[in-house]
């Protein structure tokens, strides 16, 4: 069991490394290309390229993670298709490349604009400058905001599945639940009863990220229906992203 932990780490560190890489190389494309970006909405695809290699590499360091809990410990996860009651809550910690990368896939989808009325219908439940208030007040109105019931304006309600599930941010690739889905209810009472993982990102990749979002001239919520509300409207004016070859 140990060397095969042992190999399991060392995967690990040599994914954790290229994500890494590939942020540096995102932040470099941003440096030159940003100012085209906010006056025009155009960038090189290049950089969506790196992102989707991104995200596909965090995917697999989370598979390598829940592969060591299962060798280690014998438990996986419940999650699979069908099962979502997570989507019910609103993603935090959002950063503007995550934003960037959701915002492609809403036009490769379908068009933008038919996202727009759910995300619109999801901010009413959502008290107005609560992301810019203290983390107690943050904690009450995601709260409250969960127990509405109301599914993230992306889930396809009746199959329980996410219509941009290749796009979805770092919290929703990175959320498990060790507990039956019943567990999961915004209404279940025995809250004590949920075995939650949610595997945080390294500091180094955090920084990254961080960086990123220093770039721009303007802060966008880190609540996923605010900030995308934000930088669909008020970055990108509900027009598609210009990619540029390189």
């Amino acid at each position: 069991m140990g060397s095969s932990t042992s190999s399991l780490r060392k995967q690990a560190e040599t994914i954790h490394d290229r994500m890494v890489m590939i942020l540096a190389e995102v932040r470099q494309y941003f440096e030159r290309y940003l100012d085209g970006f906010l006056n025009e909405g155009s960038l090189p695809v290049g950089i969506f390229r790196l992102l989707d290699k991104f995200f596909s590499l965090l995917d697999e360091l989370n598979k390598l993670y829940l592969a060591r809990l299962k060798r280690e410990h014998g438990i996986e996860p419940f999650c699979k298709p069908g099962c979502s009651w997570c989507c019910f809550q609103m993603p935090g910690g959002m950063s503007f490349v995550e934003y960037l990368y959701l915002y492609e896939g809403i036009w490769r989808q379908r068009p933008g604009n038919l996202y727009l009325a759910r995300l619109l219908d999801r901010s009413s439940h959502f008290a107005t400058g609560g992301a810019n208030h203290g983390l107690d007040c943050q904690n009450k109105i995601l709260g409250e905001y969960f127990a509405k019931k109301c599914p993230c304006p992306f889930l396809n309600n009746d199959a329980g599945i996410c219509e941009l599930y290749r796009y979805r941010p770092i919290v929703c690739r990175s959320h498990y639940s060790f507990s039956p889905p019943r567990f999961c209810r915004p209404d279940q009472q025995e809250t004590w009863r949920r075995q939650i993982v949610n595997i945080e990102q390294s500091v180094m990749v955090s920084q990254m990220l961080l960086s990123l979002d220093k770039l721009l001239p303007f802060r966008l919520s880190q609540f996923l229906v605010p900030g995308l509300l934000e930088f669909m409207v008020n970055v990108m004016g509900c027009r598609p992203i210009e990619w540029l070859e390189d």
